[in-house]
């Protein structure tokens, strides 16, 4: 008995608490609402918006409401600064505004009614952030709520003129995140969209705002959940309210609670133990309960519970022990079956195991001795037939050297005799200097280029475009390459004739074909390298005379007359000294100058 009164004085003054702490708490507000816009088509219902809003702060018993209507710049931002002066001390604060709202590179702005924001710059002058509202709230001690009826369809950002390219400026407002703790900001329209002034005498926001924040008792959050739901279903789900921030643990609602009757809540708070003591479903939770509520109808209802608990429990016991021991006879019976059977064969299988394993290991031997006899005999016939094939190859190579050296001191023989012969006739047979061609005048400018290219790439020197480029990298690289290979002085800076004509003197291909690293050149064609077989090489053997190299292409050799030509008119004196005893009186009169 002693229990259940020191019960119902807890749940009494529980009860009344919400009263007491409404009492004590102290509740501020300020409500702003712009409609007349000077410089944009008026607003119907911000007005309207903030009287009932008002009305409902009011109604709800907040200490101070400041109300303002259609504030300027000025006004507005003195409104805001006096209000710091409120906040100070005040444990719950609301700020609400209706009105023309804007986001500018993700910081949201209210309107007043006199801006113009002719320019994306004017907005710090003449508008006032959401950020200095939240930094105004600060000081409140319990809970800071700003409420923006501020997400119209906005017309400023239309005829705004952007000064910076990349500052955006979006349709309604945008998405925050709240810093402190306590804090709620509820947009009458998500992030990034607009909400609908209304039809009526007020916004479907408000009208929502109203008909649900003023319900005593009802925490906010569940409060602004109905906001949400009433305002999708009267804008057929165009629009949609969003609440950021969050909230501690305890209920927090605008009107308190009314006070319940002592009875009924300790009937309601006996029913709610009594139905989780049955989601539990054990003896302890109904000894628990029990423990608490020891007469009445659920007090009945309990020990009936635990009673039939009790009875299933015993069964179950029962049940369980009976079956235990029909399983431990079946387990021994098998078990003795088992050994039994074992037993007898166990003797067989030694026996059998015995008679396997001798017989196993006897052809086991027999088996290994067989393939070592036959490994050593296929070993040896393997290592004498290469040996055989290793001395036949090396004869066979011995001998293709000798003939490819017979074969090279021959050709050798042969060119220098052609060289020599052919150096008789070279001057009295060689072709005018200046480029001409068959009675065809000399090319200049970008076919004199062209003409040089063609003739490099038939010499295997060049093999980018037949353009008239001169300066470009594969141009440069070509005569860098044919100058080095023909022995030349240097490489002409400029395209002339002489050049051209002592590239057409070259009879063969003078750049040898740059093969990759696994590839050889056969037949002016590179063609992957072929591994040569193995070869054993006798102790006795002597290493044959590695071939005679041949002697470099005429084209390549700096005793050619054309390149003799060239390197005469770029003042080497030893090529004008060549062609001078060969006949060529040119040579000698530019020899005669380089003496004087």
């Amino acid at each position: 008995m002693k229990a259940r009164v020191a019960l119902l004085w807890v749940m009494l003054a529980y009860a009344l608490w919400p009263i007491h702490d409404a009492l004590a708490e102290r509740r501020v507000a300020l409500v702003i609402g712009n409609s007349a816009y000077k410089h944009v088509p008026k607003l119907t219902n911000p007005v309207n918006d903030a009287g009932a809003i008002e009305k409902l702060l009011r109604t709800a018993g907040f200490d101070v409401i400041e109300s303002k209507q259609n504030l300027g710049v000025n006004d507005l931002k003195r409104t805001v600064r006096d209000f710091t002066d409120m906040t100070k001390d005040a444990d719950i604060a609301v700020v609400y505004y209706a009105g023309h709202g804007i986001e500018v590179d993700g910081t949201n702005y209210m309107i007043p009614v006199d801006a113009e924001l002719a320019r994306d710059i004017d907005v710090e002058d003449e508008a006032v952030s959401l950020d200095r509202i939240v930094r105004v709230l600060e000081p409140v001690k319990r809970l800071r709520l700003v409420i923006l009826d501020a997400c119209r369809d906005n017309p400023f950002g239309r005829k705004m003129k952007r000064t910076i390219g990349t500052r955006s400026i979006g349709s309604g407002l945008a998405k925050v995140e709240v810093q402190t703790s306590d804090t709620m900001i509820a947009f009458a329209a998500k992030a990034g969209s607009t909400a609908a002034d209304g039809e009526g005498r007020n916004s479907p926001f408000a009208t929502a705002l109203v008909n649900n924040l003023g319900i005593p008792g009802l925490d906010l959050r569940i409060a602004f959940g109905r906001v949400r739901d009433d305002v999708l279903k009267a804008t057929s789900h165009r629009q949609e309210p969003f609440v950021y921030g969050s909230l501690g643990g305890s209920t927090v609602s605008l009107v308190p609670a009314p006070a319940a009757d002592p009875a009924v809540a300790m009937q309601a708070e006996m029913r709610r133990d009594f139905e989780l003591a049955g989601q539990i479903g054990t003896k302890e939770a109904w000894d628990q309960f029990l423990s608490v509520y020891s007469n009445g109808l659920y007090a009945g209802l309990a020990r009936a519970a635990r009673a039939k608990i009790v009875a299933e429990e015993a069964k179950a016991e029962a049940e369980a022990k009976a079956a235990a021991a029909k399983d431990d006879a079946i387990t021994k019976a098998a078990i003795a079956k088992l050994q039994a059977d074992a037993d007898a064969s166990t003797a067989a299988a030694k026996t059998e195991a015995a008679n396997k394993a001798d017989a196993s290991a006897k052809a086991a031997v027999a088996k290994a001795q067989a393939e070592a006899k036959a490994a050593v005999a296929k070993s040896e016939a393997e290592a004498k037939a290469a040996a055989e094939k290793a001395e036949a190859a090396l004869k066979a190579e011995a001998a293709a050297r000798a003939e490819a050296a017979a074969k090279l001191e021959a050709a050798n023989k042969a060119l220098d005799a052609e060289r020599a012969k052919l150096a008789k006739v070279q001057v009295a047979s060689l072709p005018p200097q200046d480029g001409s061609q068959d009675g065809q005048p000399a090319p200049t400018g970008p076919a004199l280029i062209v003409e040089i290219k063609k003739e490099l790439k038939r010499i295997g020197c060049y093999s980018g475009k037949l353009d008239d480029d001169w300066k470009s990298p594969e141009t440069k690289q070509s005569l860098a390459k044919f100058t080095k290979i023909a022995s030349l002085a240097k490489a002409p800076g400029e395209p002339d004739a002489v050049f051209l004509n002592t590239l057409r003197h070259q009879i063969t291909r003078v750049c040898p074909i740059e093969c990759r690293k696994n590839e050889i050149e056969s037949s002016g064609k590179c063609i992957a390298k072929v591994a040569p077989p193995p070869s054993v090489k006798p102790a006795s053997a002597k290493p044959n005379a590695e071939p005679k190299s041949a002697s470099p292409s005429p084209a390549g050799s700096s005793g050619s007359m054309a390149d003799l030509f060239y390197r005469c008119k770029s003042n080497d004196r030893a090529a004008c000294t060549t062609i001078c005893s060969a006949g060529g009186e040119r040579a000698c009169q530019k020899l005669g100058r380089m003496r004087n």
